[in-house]
């Protein structure tokens, strides 16, 4: 479609002008609605599609026509617009008709927000790398013995507390006499020495039995700044103790776990934890370098990306909440929050993610990178980069 544009600015990634557009271009379009319209149209004293068109013009609406037109037309408008500018629409746009009538100089003004142009400096020199990692004895030792906990036989006793049972405990966190629900919990499951909890609340439940409390102060600096310097208070109160019997790690325990033997099932375990422990490195590499990249071009993110980033995380919201078994109400009443707060919340990490993206899909298309499938893109960029 051939257009004249006047007055063309961008601001803040959204495009605005007047365009004007010769009848010629715009009659394919015309006769198309129109042609619809008289197909369907309904007049007294002729059969449904057969009335004359000037008799079903003359009784339509003659903005609801010029609407449908224009709705028809629009493709080929925004795709003349981008081709002229050199921009990319991403929002539906705003339209205000000056004239569109059959036959005459179809006059329009116009604005939609684009996909943002950037200039991106320096980031060629961005090299993050992923830590390296080693699997210590310790942390294959605490895996092991999460295993044999997945097999072991609890069994619910009358005794102290000691180190290594399970227990369930009640706990309530007073800062200045108030209870603070952060610090406080109505079923709290732990294995005693895991270090689930504060050091010395477990140390206040050795000893303990089946239905006894126990209260304690702690300096507040033990939580971190959060609470001023204040004492924390807290009651404890053991609901329930467990014995833990762990199962022998022999050939047999391998084989509940689909091995062959004990020395196949540790090898195996080893790589997963060794496999984690890389992917968690890698991890920590690629929000390093999202953040670095955020550095590297200044801009206004236009609020349809954000909107579209925001729309994202509430249906994992909602997804969370239905794998939960729950309405969405329910579960946002479980979180203490509203839709609307929910959505206010995530307003800034979403700027950021959608910001992220624009400068990503940038620095790809500027290296002429090309994915066959759905990939990492933060991870695939920082390594491009790394290799250059």
């Amino acid at each position: 479609m051939k257009i004249e544009l006047y007055d063309p600015k961008i601001k803040a990634s959204r495009f605005s002008g007047r365009v004007e557009i010769a009848w010629e271009e715009i009659a394919p379009f015309w006769e198309r609605v129109v042609a619809q319209i008289v197909t369907g149209a309904e007049l007294p004293g002729f059969r449904k599609g057969k009335a004359p068109k000037a008799l079903v013009l003359k009784n339509f609406d003659q903005e609801e026509l010029q609407r449908k037109v224009l709705s028809a037309a629009m493709s080929a408008i925004l795709q003349a617009i981008s081709l002229k500018e050199t921009i990319a629409p991403i929002s539906t746009p705003w339209v205000k008709i000056i004239t569109l009538r059959e036959g005459t100089l179809v006059k329009l003004e116009i604005s939609f927000d684009i996909w943002p142009q950037i200039e991106l400096k320096n980031y060629r020199h961005l090299k993050i790398k992923a830590r390296g990692t080693k699997l210590s004895e310790e942390e294959f030792a605490k895996a092991l013995l999460s295993l044999q906990r997945s097999r072991a036989e609890y069994v619910n006793v009358d005794r102290p507390a000691k180190l290594g049972d399970f227990v369930e405990v009640e706990f309530e966190g007073r800062v200045n006499g108030l209870v603070r629900e952060e610090l406080s919990s109505k079923r709290f499951p732990l294995f005693l020495g895991d270090g689930r909890l504060l050091p010395q609340l477990e140390l206040a439940l050795l000893g303990l039995k089946k239905g006894e409390k126990k209260s304690l102060s702690l300096s507040s600096k033990l939580l971190g700044s959060r609470y001023g310097g204040e004492k924390v208070d807290f009651t404890l109160h053991l609901l329930e103790v467990y014995e833990v019997k762990l199962p022998p790690l022999n050939d047999d325990f391998a084989m509940a776990f689909s091995k062959k033997n004990l020395a196949l099932l540790k090898s195996a375990l080893a790589e997963e934890l060794a496999e984690k422990q890389k992917e968690e490195a890698e991890l920590e590499a690629d929000q390093r370098f999202a953040e670095e990249i955020l550095n590297f071009a200044q801009f206004e993110v236009p609020q349809v990306l954000i909107e579209q980033v925001l729309v994202e995380k509430m249906n994992r919201f909602k997804e969370e909440a239905k794998r939960a078994g729950l309405g969405f109400a329910d579960y946002l009443a479980m979180l203490k929050t509203t839709e609307k707060e929910l959505w206010d919340s995530l307003k800034e990490i979403a700027a950021k993610e959608a910001k992220i993206a624009v400068i990503l899909s940038e620095i790809v298309k500027k290296e002429g990178l090309k994915f066959e499938q759905e990939v990492n893109l933060i991870r695939e960029v920082r390594k491009h980069l790394n290799n250059q």
